[in-house]
């Protein structure tokens, strides 16, 4: 088979969270950094960790210690010992780990806990910008139970404040996570009375009214020249996974009036990632990070980027590792994104569906130049 190299290539990760200063020590400690339940200690009893026999139950960690094993050159059943004494200088660490990727700027969520914004920054020792994201605003402010007019000037005004702050380049939203994908627009008269009703029982906030705040942050994203992203696809324990299909979305992203902001479907849908794909197909304004998938799916990845590729134009797709917890999440998803590139690539060269040259373009626009070029990062 023939190989294109790439590994010349720089990556942007255009979709991550700040990483935990954390001493995880045994594979349950792994385990538990990268599972998707809220901690093993929600599990049921003799349910606490991932492991089985004393190795790992995932392929992912299993996979982890391998690849660990071989930047430390140690067998992979000491690769965990010598990370703890690496990672105690975690700056220099992660400096190590992100220049073997060639890391060269990352797009972060900081809303989900982990280092404070100016103590990661310096950790991760490569360009950091930021997405926003809505839902803490949302619920900060319904706390405060204001009247409705207030509470909807209060929201623009603070996603404005943030906006026009150095190094955001959009909003997010988890509405996944909260009700759905399925978003109805009410109008300001349909938010006032869902508004007011919850306000008068003292109830959570309603999915009317999260639906409005959604398609408001979109319009705003797009009155400052920002992105909005949109979590899709599957998540943790909280994910409401019978309404996480991209497609969801699709009754509102074709109207006009959002038509002009960049919409980014942050994890491809996974795993409807054809949707996604489809969607970004048809409307000019949609994009697609591939996320969480990646790592997630280990040694899956190139199949799935495969059918990704197949359907959504090239301009659209962008490398993301949805890293959290550890600096190893964007690390791995790093090597396998590229490792998984070169050999989809290679095989599309083999099989004389394009050209090499064409190949490493198609290479270099999903690892680095979509996300530069779409949040104007300006390396």
């Amino acid at each position: 088979m023939g190989i294109v190299d790439l590994s010349d290539v720089p990556l942007i990760d255009a979709h991550a969270h700040p990483f935990l200063d954390c001493r995880p020590e045994t594979v349950e400690d792994w385990e538990e950094l990268f599972t998707l339940y809220k901690s093993v200690h929600e599990m049921p009893p003799g349910k606490k960790t991932y492991t089985v026999d004393g190795r790992p139950a995932t392929v992912l960690i299993a996979l982890l210690c391998r690849e660990l094993a071989q930047i430390f050159r140690c067998p992979p059943e000491e690769a965990l010992a010598r990370r703890r004494v690496l990672a105690q200088e975690l700056d220099q660490y992660t400096g190590m780990l992100f220049r073997d990727i060639r890391l060269q700027g990352m797009v972060v969520d900081f809303a989900f806990p982990a280092l404070q914004r100016a103590d990661f920054r310096t950790c991760a020792g490569v360009p950091v910008w930021e997405v926003i994201r809505i839902e803490p605003v949302i619920d900060e402010l319904w706390r405060q139970r204001l009247d409705w007019e207030t509470f909807l000037k209060r929201y623009r005004d603070t996603l404005a404040d943030r906006l026009k702050q150095a190094r955001v380049v959009g909003l997010k939203s988890i509405i996944a996570y909260r009700s759905g994908l399925s978003l109805e627009d009410c109008g300001f008269a349909g938010f006032k009375r869902a508004f007011t009703s919850a306000c008068e029982e003292n109830q959570p906030v309603p999915k009317l009214v999260r639906d409005h705040l959604v398609l408001e942050a979109i319009t705003l994203a797009g009155e400052y020249g920002k992105v909005f992203q949109i979590h899709t696809g599957f998540g943790d324990v909280d994910i409401k996974f019978d309404q996480v299909r991209p497609s969801l979305l699709f009754p509102v992203l074709k109207e006009k009036r959002y038509r002009g902001v960049p919409v980014v479907l942050v994890h491809a849908g996974y795993p409807w990632v054809e949707e996604a794909a489809c969607i970004c197909r048809a409307l000019e304004n949609v994009y697609l990070d591939f996320s969480f998938l990646n790592p997630y799916v280990t040694f899956h990845l190139e199949e799935i980027l495969g059918r990704i590729i197949s359907i959504a134009p090239l301009n659209k797709i962008m490398y993301g590792s949805d890293g959290f917890n550890v600096p190893e999440m964007n690390w791995l998803g790093g090597k396998l994104a590229r490792r998984s590139l070169e050999s989809l690539v290679g095989r599309l060269v083999d099989e004389a569906v394009i050209g090499a040259d064409y190949g490493k373009w198609l290479a270099e626009r999903v690892m680095y130049k979509n996300a530069e070029e779409l949040y104007g990062l300006d390396l």
